[in-house]
């Protein structure tokens, strides 16, 4: 990880210093090397991640192992079950706040930790895109019909990547922000995108671009949802299952 902070600084500056000179080809490259190196990072932080998740679950289990060895100890001992049921609900009214806890300490470290890294891969992606593209355009055996074509498969491709995992927020945002910016450009294009194509093929890429937009911020709408209603399942299950016991126990001793 510590590595890769200052790959992410050398391959940046020599795609803006290739960009500067003009050395489309250099840009793209070093806008490739970049990608790569960032997507190691997010899969770095999403691994670790899923490492804390099954530590968070491990952890759980335990503490549901010792209330049952507490529940068995209790009635050898004859212990009151009135006062064990107190601590229970105590605990599970813990544990639920507790659980509001890890939630916002997960959001606030995804906002200081990882999102950064995800808006710049996906601005890092649409580059890689752009820069091809306008390599392409210095090779006269490439046409307009096919430079168009490959414009809009490069438009197809970074819509897969926005859709790529439902934890990368950041990447998605770039990325409809590059569309938008394609749609808003096109909408008056310059001189020398009439004198290459035509007006059905510009409205047709911009067509594209905001279709593409709108597919990401659907999905993007979507996971933000399920994220929070699966959230909010968690806190009910904590609350509903120490409310559970205290009926059983009452039940019990009635």
């Amino acid at each position: 990880m510590t590595l890769s902070y200052p790959n992410i600084c050398i391959f940046t500056l020599l795609m803006v210093v290739g960009h500067d000179n003009g050395r489309l080809f250099s840009a793209f490259v070093s806008s490739v090397l970049l990608d790569c190196i960032l997507v190691g990072v997010l899969e770095i932080y999403s691994l670790g991640r899923s490492n804390v998740r099954s530590l968070s679950s491990l952890s759980s289990l335990w503490v549901n192992d010792n209330d049952e060895s507490r529940l068995d100890n209790s009635h050898e001992l004859n212990v009151d079950e009135s006062s064990f049921n107190n601590n229970t609900d105590n605990n599970n009214n813990n544990s639920s706040m507790y659980g509001d806890d890890d939630f916002k300490t997960c959001a606030c470290d995804y906002i200081a930790m990882r999102l950064h890294f995800e808006l710049f891969a996906g601005y890092a992606f649409a580059l890689t895109s752009l820069y091809f593209n306008t390599f392409l355009r210095g090779f006269d055996a490439v046409t307009p019909s096919c430079h168009l074509v490959l414009a809009n498969i490069g438009l197809v491709l970074l819509t897969c990547v926005g859709c790529w995992k439902r934890q990368f927020y950041g990447v998605t945002v770039a990325l409809v922000w590059y569309f938008l910016g394609v749609v808003v450009e096109l909408h008056t294009p310059a001189q020398l995108i009439y004198n290459e194509f035509s007006k059905n093929a510009i409205l047709a890429t911009q067509v594209m671009a905001g279709v593409a937009s709108l597919i990401l911020l659907t999905v993007m709408g979507v996971r933000v949802v399920k994220m929070v209603i699966k959230n909010n399942e968690g806190r009910n299950t904590s609350v509903v299952s120490g409310g559970e016991g205290g009926v059983s126990m009452d039940y019990v001793q009635a």
